[in-house]
């Protein structure tokens, strides 16, 4: 019986196929590794520093609409600031409200509807008393400390603040400030304040 012996050609033809299945495989571990890295980042990063949300309701139809998604920042304990919308857990769910006045703030509703904050009218803010605070419509109010006044941007149909019933939000609800729009695409982009 004879030995088969391969040419120096074939010999050749197998060491290369050998090398690029070599390489093929190297290439397809560490692909594999680089998207287990960069997952476990990813979620790491958005589950410390993000989060998306879906809004519910009306009150906030101004910059978000109904159904809205959007990317959050979390706050991890910084203070929103006046103007900014947050999102806060709230009763039994949920909810995006523009923070208005902070601890120390000075809140008054005036005869005519005008909110004042501060001595200063909100601008765009006119409104009918019925179901607001009736402190807040008598006499200027002072927002305890650690605790925000929040407004719906659609003020008629917003339960916020002004309600006695729904009150302030305080510092340790508020999960996150809502930075952009995510869905739907045609309103995507950032929240103006």
């Amino acid at each position: 019986m004879e030995l088969y012996r391969p040419t120096e050609e074939e010999v050749l033809r197998e060491m290369r196929r050998v090398k690029r299945k070599s390489k093929r495989r190297r290439l397809a571990w560490g692909l594999l590794i680089w998207f287990t890295l960069a997952a476990a980042a990813g979620w790491y990063v958005f589950n410390q520093f993000y989060t998306l949300a879906v809004v519910k309701g009306a009150g906030m139809n101004g910059a978000l609409l109904s159904g809205s998604v959007v990317l959050c920042r979390r706050t991890n304990g910084a203070r929103p600031r006046v103007g900014e919308v947050v999102l806060f857990e709230h009763g039994s769910g949920w909810q995006f409200k523009r923070v208005a006045a902070v601890g120390g703030d000075s809140v008054a509703l005036s005869q005519n509807g005008r909110l004042w904050i501060n001595g200063k009218a909100v601008s765009d803010f006119k409104s009918d008393f019925s179901g607001y605070d009736a402190d807040l419509a008598t006499r200027p109010i002072t927002v305890p400390e650690d605790s925000f006044f929040v407004l719906g941007d659609e003020y008629r149909l917003s339960v916020d603040s002004r309600s006695p019933d729904y009150g302030y939000v305080k510092a340790e609800e508020i999960l996150a400030v809502a930075e952009y729009t995510v869905w739907p695409l045609h309103r995507a982009g950032k929240l103006i304040r």
